[in-house]
């Protein structure tokens, strides 16, 4: 399933919750009736202003419509270790907006930016 097709099911879902026709969102949002069954059905992409207006007329968070991908560990793949934590067995990283985690999974021994990391686990 795309992008379009994700977003327009949760707009399908909260406008349902909400109560609301296809008819009665239109009209908040200044779209015809046929636009926005085109984006519940992801025939047509939102664009975001209008995506923001959705939100406000469902009463609901902007980020509540958005599809999110599965998280993924960014740049180390599973069950490989980087070179500069020599001993580990097992390393695990999550990238957040507010800067990075690490861990051992074998001890849970974990550190977070700006902090320096250890060169290697104590556990190993």
């Amino acid at each position: 399933m795309d992008i379009s097709h994700e977003t327009g099911d949760r707009i399908r879902y909260y406008r349902k919750k909400k109560q609301m026709t296809i008819d009665q969102l239109a009209a908040a949002i200044c779209k015809s009736k046929s636009c926005v069954s085109k984006y519940e059905n992801g025939q047509i992409a939102v664009d975001l202003p209008t995506l923001y207006d959705i939100a406000a007329a469902l009463e609901v968070r902007v980020t509540q419509l958005l599809y999110l991908p599965p998280d993924r560990t960014a740049g180390t793949p599973s069950g490989t270790v980087p070179a500069f934590l020599p001993g580990w067995t097992v390393f695990t990283a999550t990238i957040t907006t507010g800067g990075a985690t690490a861990s051992c999974a074998a001890c849970a021994t974990s550190w977070s930016k700006p902090s320096p990391a250890p060169s290697m686990c104590t556990c190993t």
